[in-house]
């Protein structure tokens, strides 16, 4: 993670999301590319200076890869799973053709001031501040790719200005300084204002849909991931919900503090994701309870297979606080076709099926873990649910 300058990390969603900024240029791209290539190309006709027309050639090949990259990828970040790694290669990509125009550029414009007509000279000055207006409002969220090009097209040219005779010369020069050093200012401003915006954004967006305690998802999480998973799937399909209930947490709180029983939830919430396999994930739903989700399964004995597992797992001993700690677990499960399969009936059933099976439980053995008790009827239909 990176800082954005305002007390927020930056994410990689915020990262893709500045990268991708970038990619939204082409018609400035286009503008001011199309502009160059007239204007120079007029100079470099007039003047007939083969250094002119060299920077030329080399900016006409700069313009034509940060064009292409523009045109090649565009459709790509906007797709869903673009990930940092994958912007981060086409950010560099981009910033070497960026990075060498502005050089072309910036050599080609403080030549030709030093040798054109005041016509040319005109012309020249509308061409540099166009092209820093264009890095202050296309590039100004990549600060590092535009404060840099920024400098090495205009420099070259306030430094031409200033070791020619004639005060306006000099007038151009100051002036075009004093340009240079507010837009890299208005740059940083505008970067940090919208990447802090950015981070806020994502973070609102993510702490909605999280457990605080645990970083796993919350209800609403799990309603949205519920969602998505019931998109129309082969019928054969079946999606298991487990509620899993831990017991003996409010006695650890009241024996040895709040502390030492949110350290304890957060055990299992780890234990409990590591468990995880494909198709699958946990949720808090409340308190002590935890959600697991499987898809997919084309066997029922998969959901209770994860059940004894799950139960197994969190029912371990926890060192904490300088003592063994050990809770007690019940877990109950509903199955459904996954295809349009209903969240709340799922919830309700399991539920039920997580507190029969506390009610059923005959005995705690003496290592603290919950007796398994199951239905003697095996599990038939759709929504039958099985306790343990």
């Amino acid at each position: 993670m990176m800082g954005t300058g305002n007390g927020l990390r930056m994410t990689e969603d915020v990262y893709v999301a500045l990268v991708c900024t970038i990619f939204t240029t082409l018609s400035p791209t286009l503008i001011m590319a199309s502009s160059f290539l007239i204007i120079g190309g007029w100079i470099s006709i007039h003047s007939h200076d083969p250094i002119l027309i060299g920077l030329l050639a080399g900016a006409t090949i700069a313009i034509i890869g940060r064009v292409a990259i523009l045109l090649m990828h565009r459709k790509e970040v906007q797709r869903p799973g673009f990930t940092g790694v994958r912007a981060g290669k086409l950010e560099r990509r981009f910033a070497v053709f960026y990075l060498a125009f502005a050089l072309f550029f910036g050599l080609f414009a403080a030549r030709a001031f030093a040798i054109g007509s005041v016509d040319e000279r005109l012309l020249l000055v509308g061409l540099l501040f166009g092209y820093g207006a264009g890095v202050a409002a296309g590039i100004s969220l990549r600060p590092w790719i535009g404060i840099p090009s920024a400098i090495i097209a205009i420099v070259p040219t306030i430094v031409t200005s200033l070791f020619l005779p004639g005060p306006g010369n000099w007038g151009v020069g100051l002036l075009t300084a004093l340009f240079l050093a507010g837009g890299i200012e208005s740059m940083l401003r505008r970067y940090q204002a919208t990447s802090r915006q950015f981070a806020l954004q994502n973070m609102l967006s993510t702490v909605d849909r999280r457990d605080e305690l645990t970083g796993l998802p919350n209800r609403i999480g799990l309603r949205e991931r519920f969602g998505q998973l019931i998109a129309p799937t082969p019928g054969a399909e079946m999606i298991a919900l487990h509620c899993l209930e831990i017991d003996g947490v409010e006695a650890i709180n009241h024996r040895l503090g709040y502390p030492t029983g949110d350290a304890l939830l957060k055990a299992v919430a780890e234990r409990l994701a590591r468990l995880m396999g494909p198709g699958e994930f946990v949720v808090r739903l409340s308190g002590a309870e935890f959600g697991i989700v499987q898809s997919g399964l084309l066997q029922p004995r998969r959901a209770e297979l994860l059940a004894h597992q799950a139960v197994d797992v969190v029912t371990r001993s926890y060192l904490m606080s300088g003592q063994d700690l050990r809770i007690s677990a019940h877990v109950g499960y509903a199955l459904e076709i996954q295809q349009d399969a209903d969240l709340d009936r799922l919830l309700n059933v399991a539920h039920h099926a997580a507190n029969r099976a506390r009610q059923e439980a005959s005995r705690v053995v003496g290592d603290g873990r919950s007796k398994w008790a199951s239905e003697p009827k095996s599990w038939a239909n759709p929504g039958a649910a099985r306790a343990f």
